[in-house]
């Protein structure tokens, strides 16, 4: 038993330093998003 879950989100900052400093922002959010669905899904399903 297990499941796949595939998000995606997209975007783009004209200012190439705005992109490069949220791009690392926004993927440290999207893995702690990552960890907590884990973490949730552990608890009610293991």
């Amino acid at each position: 038993g297990g499941c796949e879950v595939f998000f995606f989100v997209d975007f783009e900052f004209r200012n190439a330093i705005l992109q490069g400093i949220i791009g690392i922002v926004f993927n440290e959010a999207m893995q702690r998003i990552v960890r907590a669905f884990e973490r949730r899904a552990a608890t009610l399903y293991a």
